[in-house]
């Protein structure tokens, strides 16, 4: 299912494209079995969708679902800070700062699948740490769904970096326990997306 999944992601099955299983059977080298079974596991991760009839395609992404999507995002994240208010900070701190550091590394290399993963990394170390699990559960989907629309910004913005530059200051906002800056400065890092993203919305 990986690398399906890495092809929805990077785009190399392009949006709406429809995936047949006989296609990736022979693709992939396996069995009919395993293709279906990770087709299914792609759907209920929001990156395919399947219609009777019609079969398995690739997500397609209208202005209302990418605005609904990161609306819901930068709510639903603003509030797993706001939930790190009784937590302990220095661990979280450190692993957030190390994971800015792998994701410069990326920056530098030109490396988007290595900086969309720390980005993924950042904002799941902050999840987990809200101790909210219905909250965890309910941001993973939402951002598995997103995994290609960031791809498709990063593919065209990636030098700017600016991401890296919104999870240092998030990191540094932590730091000094100044948890409603922070939650706000993480609301507003993912809103910052929507205006380019929208502008993309015909090419997903």
């Amino acid at each position: 299912m990986d690398m399906m999944r890495r092809a929805v992601i990077t785009g190399r099955y392009a949006p709406g494209q429809a995936l047949r299983e006989e296609t990736l059977e022979a693709e992939y080298r396996v069995s009919r079995g395993p293709i279906r079974e990770a087709l299914r596991l792609l759907e209920l991760r929001g990156l395919v969708t399947h219609a009777p009839r019609r079969g398995f395609r690739v997500r397609t992404y209208t202005v209302k679902d990418i605005e609904d999507l990161y609306r819901m995002r930068a709510l639903l994240e603003r509030h797993a800070v706001e939930c790190l208010r009784d937590a302990a900070l220095d661990a979280l701190v450190e692993r957030l700062e190390a994971s800015n550091a792998r994701m410069a590394t990326q920056l530098n290399k030109g490396n988007i699948e290595g900086y969309l993963a720390e980005n993924v990394t950042f904002h799941t170390l902050v999840i987990d740490a809200s101790g909210n699990e219905p909250l965890k559960r309910t941001l993973n989907v939402l951002n598995e769904m997103a995994e290609p629309l960031r791809y498709a910004l990063l593919s065209r913005n990636l030098k700017k970096g600016r991401s890296l530059a919104d999870h240092r200051r998030i990191t540094e906002l932590l730091r000094s326990g100044r948890i409603d800056v922070a939650a706000s400065t993480t609301e507003a890092h993912i809103l910052d997306n929507l205006p380019a993203l929208l502008a993309l919305a015909d090419k997903l």
